[in-house]
């Protein structure tokens, strides 16, 4: 019974039967997968390639990337380290909505790795008003980060 239908037996073997018309039915179902597929693969793929490409560079010849400051806060003496480093955009396309964090810094003392005393990802600010806010960085543009 198909639907409200009866089928004869001769019905039903003509209908069970895989036919070359049938089969020609089936090749567009999978044509039409196979073409959404590769267009989901080939976005995605699109996407890989296009992304953002944000190296941090320190360019250790140029005196102005490691600075210190000695200053009172709170009636003590503090000093503090800054380090100056350049996030470029070499991706295709634009970097939206970034924000920097340090996650660890391994010091080497004596050639030797020291573990270093970040528990948690630190937030950097942006120069040159230090604001901590999200920034697009357009392709080929570059930023410096402030520490």
């Amino acid at each position: 019974m198909i639907g409200n239908r009866q089928l004869s037996a001769a019905q039903w073997e003509r209908w069970s039967q895989p036919s070359s018309a049938s089969c020609l039915t089936i090749i567009p179902c999978w044509a039409g997968s196979a073409v959404r597929f590769f267009t989901v693969a080939l976005l995605w793929l699109g996407k890989l390639f296009s992304r953002p490409r944000l190296p941090l560079l320190f360019d250790g010849a140029d005196d102005g990337y490691l600075s210190e400051s000695t200053h009172y806060e709170n009636k003590h003496l503090v000093t503090r380290k800054y380090l100056r480093g350049s996030l470029t955009n070499r991706g295709l396309s634009n970097a939206q909505d970034c924000r920097i964090y340090v996650a660890s810094i391994q010091p080497i003392t004596n050639g030797s790795v020291v573990k270093d005393r970040i528990h948690d990802a630190r937030h950097i600010s942006w120069p040159p008003n230090n604001t901590f806010e999200a920034r697009d960085i357009p392709r080929g543009v570059a930023s410096s980060p402030t520490s």
